[in-house]
């Protein structure tokens, strides 16, 4: 494939929503150290997308590339639109982390908006952050879950935490009584098997034993005499 039929096909294959994994399997070194080199060429969208698709890769694959990926992130942090700068300070080494304090450090505006989210949250009631499924819900029902306080939510979520040990519990319970039953079932069979033992050994050893000259004559031995 010729080099400027590669970056179009590398744009097209980049130009949706979401598709960052749609080349994954096509960087290899060569196609990596060429796009660095036309880096200043490519589209704003194009460049983001590239820099998230090694998070599809495999390990493997990431540990050969690493000179190549870590020249294109090096390209995306010095690259002029900041977006590009974002996302390449994210992915940072390619460690399968998000690297939003790098981000942070270099974006001061990114950095104070966590700082502000993170506080707005700790001192946030959660019954503000209504799910977006309450959009179907039925509106008797929106209204009860509105009116509904903290302590009401934290009673109903002792609760369900009560349910679920006692659920557990029962668990429990059911795996110990069925352990003990199998424990007795194996103790009466090898009761049952080693009575079997024994009744075979001393049925072997009667018919082994001699007769007692003490004893008289049978019934068959008088016969025998009287025919005589």
């Amino acid at each position: 494939m010729a080099a400027r039929d590669l970056t179009l096909h590398i744009s097209s294959k980049l130009a949706g929503e979401w598709s960052a994994p749609n080349v994954a399997g096509m960087l290899t070194a060569p196609v990596l150290e060429y796009l660095v080199s036309k880096w200043s060429d490519l589209d704003t969208m194009v460049k983001t997308r590239l820099l998230l698709a090694p998070l599809a890769m495999k390990g493997a694959s990431l540990e050969e590339l690493r000179p190549q990926l870590q020249a294109m992130v090096e390209a995306g942090v010095a690259d002029k639109d900041e977006w590009v700068r974002v996302m390449a300070l994210a992915v940072g080494p390619y460690d399968g982390r998000i690297h939003l304090g790098a981000v942070a450090a270099d974006f001061k505006l990114v950095g104070k908006t966590l700082d502000e989210l993170v506080s707005g949250l700790r001192e946030a009631d959660p019954l503000l952050y209504r799910p977006q499924e309450e959009l179907y819900l039925h509106p008797d029902l929106v209204r009860r879950t509105a009116t509904l306080d903290i302590a009401a939510v934290a009673a109903l979520n002792q609760q369900a935490a009560a349910e679920r040990e006692r659920k557990a519990q029962a668990e429990r319970e059911a795996k110990e009584a069925l352990a003990r039953r199998r424990a007795e079932e194996r103790a009466a069979e090898r009761a049952a098997a080693k009575a079997e033992k024994d009744a075979a050994r001393l049925a072997a050893r009667r018919g082994k034993e001699p007769d007692d000259p003490g004893k008289g004559p049978s019934l068959g031995d008088d016969a025998s005499g009287a025919a005589k």
